[in-house]
C-alpha cells in the first residue's frame, strides 16, 4: 500500500533521511490516553521519534485514511506490535503534525494543538510566535 501513495501524488508519510543535516525544531510530546510519543518538525514533515508509543484502540470515529496508514505502518515493520501496546521502531516523517497525532492516538486529531513541549506550549504557540518574530 505504501507503494502506491508516491505514484498517487500523496508523500503521506516517509522515512527519515538522516544523511543531510535538515533544521530540526524543537521535541514535542504526545501525552494522552497512557500514550507517550514524541516528535519534531523539520524541512520534510513531522517526524516522529523511534520509541514513541501508538495507541492500539482504535476509536469508531478514526478517519479511514489514518486507519490505512496506521497498518501499513505496522505492515512495514515501521510500528512493532507486543501485545497490546505498539512502539515506532525507527524515526519516521509524516506529512502533517495532525496525521501523525491521529495515527498515535487512534483518532483524529489536531496536531497543531496535541504536540506540546515539555513546558505544556502547544505546536500552535510555538509556530504563533515564530511567526510574529519574522514579522519583526
Amino acid at each position: 500500500m505504501l507503494s502506491i501513495f508516491p505514484l498517487l501524488n500523496l508523500n503521506v508519510f516517509e522515512k527519515v533521511d538522516t544523511g543531510g543535516k535538515s533544521k530540526r525544531g524543537e521535541t514535542l510530546y504526545i501525552n494522552a490516553k497512557g500514550i507517550r510519543a514524541s516528535g519534531y518538525e523539520d524541512a520534510k514533515g513531522f517526524v516522529v521519534m523511534a520509541s514513541s508509543e501508538m495507541s492500539s484502540a482504535e476509536t469508531q470515529s478514526l478517519p479511514r485514511h489514518i486507519s490505512t496508514l496506521r497498518k501499513d505502518l505496522i505492515e512495514q515493520g515501521v510500528v512493532q506490535v507486543q501485545g497490546d501496546q505498539s512502539r515506532f521502531a525507527e524515526d519516521y516523517v509524516f506529512s502533517s503534525p495532525s496525521t501523525a497525532a491521529g495515527v498515535i492516538l487512534a483518532r483524529g486529531a489536531n496536531g497543531r494543538e496535541e504536540w506540546k513541549t515539555a513546558e505544556c506550549v502547544t505546536l500552535k504557540q510555538l509556530q504563533t510566535t515564530t511567526e510574529n518574530n519574522e514579522d519583526v
